[in-house]
């Protein structure tokens, strides 16, 4: 294998593609990534039997050849390279090392076995949609937060896919809390599905989509996904099982509905939870024309937040939360004002935008004494 690239085009590529190598694991070959030269391209592959992540970038190929090199070490080595050309080679009568030239560096990495290395795995892809690479990224972040990190119960540590015609529901909840994001697409091919991505996986994809295009394309077949965009494959295995039944979590009405400033309610409920501290529960009272949230501790203090509201429907309540479950739920709504539902003190809230249903989060109360 001989090449030449750029320094910055290799970096990139291989600042996505590190993130689907094992980090710990008994087999030496998955921590390592494979490049390939073939045509007018480097290859760059990584697995870790969970994910795998297939990307490229240009490059002058003089000499076709594979080799798979460690993970972290290569990005740390590339990274620190004066920017500008870089020349790969791979010399069989040396061994399993791979050489890196850049200016005055010289670099000898040793490298392992391609043969060794999984095959790529491939998609029936029975099931494919289009839909904004952006919208996707922004439903994961809304989204991920609600996964449960409990993994005896592995069903909740996944994301569901539900496929409804020409809508993709993103639902996440650890039984606490409920996040579901509503994803127009652009093309559909295929029938309606259920299915549950490992968070974890998402939660790498999330990270790469920002330097992705503008469109991406994902595949569904029995027991895997895949995400597709003009520069990046992902590939995850599915969780087996059946998600909960979170529609009937659902009120199908509120007695009280409040419009709240965002920044404002955030602020107030950043403060109230230091003086809660590790037991996280913040008492929220409202009426028709202001909210009141507080909190105490034994042996800390005491804290209360007064915030103007505008309100519909009748009645006082007082309701106890999770101040970061709260917050996690207001950071997922990227708008000015925000609506919160509530019937009573035993009944889960709703935190949602104003006159946009894309996106809810259902979030239970916690029980408190007086």
């Amino acid at each position: 294998m001989l090449i030449k690239c750029l320094k910055e085009d290799l970096f990139s590529a291989l600042q996505i593609i590190q993130k689907g190598a094992a980090v710990q694991t008994t087999l030496e070959i998955l921590s390592g990534l494979m490049l390939e030269a073939e045509n007018d391209s480097l290859l760059l592959y990584a697995t870790n039997l969970e994910i795998s992540i297939k990307t490229s970038i240009e490059a002058t190929v003089e000499k076709n050849g594979k080799t798979v090199v460690p993970a972290k070490l290569i990005v740390d080595v590339v990274k620190n390279l004066p920017d500008g050309v870089l020349e790969l080679s791979l010399d069989p009568k040396e061994g399993q090392e791979l050489t890196i030239k850049a200016k005055n560096s010289d670099y000898k990495l040793r490298a392992l076995s391609p043969e060794d290395f999984p095959e790529f795995p491939s998609v029936d892809k029975k099931l494919m949609v289009k839909t904004r690479a952006t919208d996707l990224h922004d439903a994961l972040r809304q989204t991920l937060r609600a996964v449960s990190r409990d993994e005896t119960r592995p069903i909740l540590n996944g994301i569901l896919f539900r496929l409804e015609e020409d809508n993709l529901k993103v639902v996440a909840t650890d039984s606490y809390r409920l996040a579901v994001r509503d994803l127009k697409l652009d093309s559909v091919i295929g029938e309606k599905t259920e299915i549950v991505v490992p968070w974890r996986a998402l939660d790498e994809l999330q990270k790469i989509i920002p330097s992705a295009s503008k469109d991406i394309n994902i595949s569904i077949s029995e027991n895997q996904i895949l995400f597709e965009t003009a520069d990046v494959v992902f590939i995850s295995r599915l969780i087996e099982g059946q998600f909960p039944n979170y529609q009937q979590l659902l009120p199908d009405n509120y007695k009280l509905s409040l419009e709240l400033e965002r920044e404002g309610f955030v602020s107030a409920i950043t403060r109230a939870a230091l003086i809660a501290q590790k037991n996280q529960s913040i008492k929220i009272k409202l009426d028709s024309t202001r909210l009141i949230v507080t909190s105490s501790t034994q042996g800390v203090g005491e804290a209360q937040e007064e915030l103007p509201v505008n309100a519909s429907g009748g009645g006082e309540i007082e309701i106890a939360f999770n101040a970061q479950y709260l917050l996690d739920g207001i950071q997922g709504i990227k708008n000015e004002n925000i609506k919160l539902d509530l019937n009573d003190s035993i009944s889960p809230g709703l935190l949602s935008k104003d006159n946009d249903d894309s996106f809810f989060y259902l979030i239970m109360p916690i029980r408190v004494g007086n």
